[in-house]
Formats: structure tokens, C-alpha cells, sequence
């Protein structure tokens, strides 16, 4: 006796006939026929008698379907279970984020993601980019997001990437720098200045390139912190080169203390930000999620954030 066999004998009780059956369940007449006849030969009871109108339940069938109907209920129940089981299990979540790049959204999309799955264990972690994408390597996180450049591609072939999206690079001034009111500035009018950095593996990476193909440049001193160099920067002290993502996050650029001015320059053009994964393995539903979510929201960031700098910069 199966499953299916129960199935089959309730749905025929209920359509009255088996090519009905057949229709709804998307088998074959011939299959449904056979395993009903197969189980009444099992149990030695007739279920149905065949007629040219259908298939009417037999006295003996009628108690037999009755029991079905309540095994089938309970197996169900029993399927219900067995999924509010699995999704009660406590799974982790890894991952990884490169170090220094303020996202005020990271909060919500932790207690999102806590909400839709209540047991899941979500251990976050900074680091740079190429400790990331390591880390990947090694399964010590599951996801990251990272600076895809010159030296996170070489491990491609061990995992893969998806861009969020390409990132050009700005200057960082005082709202009185001469330079404030300018569409661009280029390498050459930078290295009389005095700068500040932020000290994280690609902007070390980075600036390295800057400097070797255009210059050395003097250098007031570099930070891991990202509120002292913003310091820096309001007070006229120096200037720094950032990233468009912190563009879209810095309070100073907000307020108009500080204008972010585009850089040209022949430096990591194929800089951008994305998520990293292990190749050729399969990523969980959580981890789908959080990248839904961040893409959400830093979506909603870059769409909205531009007008804030470009009207700073256009009320000068």
C-alpha cells in the first residue's frame, strides 16, 4: 500500500471516474486503474465497481476511503512538519564586508533578514578585500562584498563575482578649496597638495598607482579612521581621493562641508564594487536574500544621494 495509491482512491471517489482523475491529476487513465486495482487486490477488498458512467465506491470502499482520507490528512500534517522543522534549524550566515566603506543601511538589512528567517545566526565580519575573497576560498564566509580590482580578479578562478557597479574616484576638498567649484580636476593639479588617506588595502593600492604614474605627492598622514580624515578634509588641512561609494555616504559631503570633485585620471579603471562567492557552489536562500536586499538599498542610495553633492556644488 502507498501513498499513492490513496491518493488516486480518493480522487476518484470524489470525480466519480477515473479519466476525471486522470485530467486533474495529469496521469494516465490507464496508470490511475492499474495501481487502484493493484491495491484492491492487495487487500482483498473491491473498492470501486466499474461502470459505463464512472467509478462508484463499493459499501467495503466507502469505509476504506474514509480511512485514506484521514491518512492522508494526517501525512500532510506530517509534510507541514517536516518543513517548519528545516526552516527552524539554526543555520549560519557568514559574511564578509571590505573594511572602511560606511553604509548606514547595513542595520536594517541584518534585522530584515533576522525577521524573514528568525533562527538564522548572522556573523558579520570587516575585512579587506583580498582577506574576503580568501576567506571565501577557505569557507570561512560565505559571502562578500568587496572592491573588485587588479588584485581580487586573480582569484577567479576560484570564485566568482557579480558588479553592483563601477566606481569612478573623487577628490575630497574643503567647501573653500579653489578646486571646489571646478567640473573635474586632474593629476597633475593635485600633487602641490597635501593629502590625507584612508589606510585600507585597495585606497593603499590605489594611491600607490597614483602617485608611481604621476608622482609623490606629500602626504599629512593616513587613518583607518574614516571620521578623522573627514576632520582633515572640512578644516582645509589637506586633501583626500575617494571612492564613489563614499561619496553617497559621507555626512561632511551632505552638510557641504566638504565637495567631492571627479577625478580624471588613468588609475584602476576597472575598479567597482559587487559580491563574491565560491564557484560552482550552491548559494542558500539567505544569502540570495541579503544580496536582494543590499542591492535594494544601494540602489535607492545612488539614485537618490547625487542631487545632494551636485547642488552643493552648483550653490557655490
Amino acid at each position: 500500500m502507498q501513498i499513492e495509491q490513496l491518493e488516486f482512491i480518493v480522487s476518484v471517489a470524489s470525480n466519480g471516474s477515473f479519466s476525471k482523475t486522470a485530467e486533474r491529476l495529469h496521469v494516465s487513465q490507464s496508470a490511475i486503474s492499474q495501481s487502484v486495482k493493484k491495491l484492491e487486490d492487495e487487500i482483498g477488498i473491491q473498492i470501486f465497481k466499474r461502470t459505463r458512467s464512472g467509478a462508484v465506491p463499493t459499501e467495503s470502499g466507502k469505509q476504506i476511503i474514509e480511512q485514506a482520507e484521514d491518512v492522508l490528512l494526517k501525512f500532510n500534517e506530517l509534510k507541514r512538519k517536516v518543513v517548519e522543522l528545516n526552516k527552524s534549524k539554526q543555520k549560519e550566515l557568514k559574511i564578509g564586508l571590505v573594511s572602511g566603506m560606511h553604509l548606514p543601511f547595513i542595520p536594517s538589512i541584518l534585522l530584515e533578514l533576522k525577521e524573514e528567517f528568525p533562527h538564522l545566526s548572522i556573523i558579520f565580519a570587516e575585512k579587506s578585500s583580498v582577506e574576503i575573497t580568501d576567506a571565501i576560498i577557505e569557507k570561512d564566509l560565505d559571502i562578500g562584498v568587496v572592491a573588485i580590482y587588479e588584485k581580487t580578479v586573480k582569484k577567479q578562478g576560484k570564485i566568482q563575482f557579480e558588479t553592483l557597479r563601477g566606481s569612478n574616484m573623487f577628490v575630497f576638498v574643503n567647501k573653500e578649496s579653489p578646486f571646489a567649484t571646478l567640473d573635474f580636476v586632474t593629476p597633475q593639479q593635485l600633487l602641490s597638495q597635501r593629502f590625507v588617506m584612508f589606510n585600507g588595502e585597495f585606497m593603499n593600492w590605489y594611491f600607490n598607482e597614483f602617485t608611481g604614474q604621476y608622482g609623490e605627492v606629500e602626504v599629512l598622514f593616513t587613518s583607518n579612521n574614516n571620521e578623522t580624515i573627514r576632520e582633515a578634509v572640512s578644516k582645509g588641512h589637506a586633501i583626500t581621493i575617494e571612492s564613489e561609494i563614499e561619496l553617497f555616504n559621507n555626512p561632511s559631503i551632505r552638510n557641504g562641508e566638504i565637495i567631492p570633485v571627479p577625478l580624471i585620471a588613468n588609475v584602476a579603471k576597472e575598479f567597482s564594487l559587487g559580491f563574491t562567492i565560491l564557484k560552482n557552489n550552491s548559494t542558500s536562500i539567505e544569502a540570495k536574500t541579503f544580496m536582494k536586499l543590499f542591492k535594494q538599498h544601494i540602489n535607492e542610495i545612488v539614485n537618490q544621494e547625487p542631487f545632494i553633492y551636485f547642488s552643493n556644488r552648483k550653490s557655490r
